[in-house]
């Protein structure tokens, strides 16, 4: 007998009421650690976003403290791509 403990998970078996009531303590526990990991992925992402938009919010207040303009960020940062790319190219050759 195939017992599914969910999530493509099974084992193989002859289950009497002790074992199988085992089984639905291992198919719980199973679940439970699902739940956990699904949970606190979920919390992690929020606090990531969080902080991440927390320190958007910081740096447009010190670049505009500094009178540095979007445009000039944006080059800046294209600036930096481009040189990223010219680096990369001269270690591994040009992209395909």
């Amino acid at each position: 007998m195939v017992i599914e403990l969910g999530k493509g998970v099974s084992i193989l078996g002859s289950v009497t009421p002790e074992p199988e009531r085992r089984v639905e303590r291992a198919r719980d526990a199973v679940l439970g650690i699902e739940d956990l990991l699904k949970t606190t992925g979920d919390a992690v992402y929020e606090d990531l976003t969080t902080l991440r938009k927390t320190a958007l919010d910081r740096a447009k207040i010190v670049l505009e403290e500094l009178g540095v303009t979007r445009e000039q960020v944006v080059e800046s940062f294209n600036a930096l791509a481009r040189d990223s790319a010219d680096l990369t190219e001269e270690k591994e050759g040009p992209a395909i």
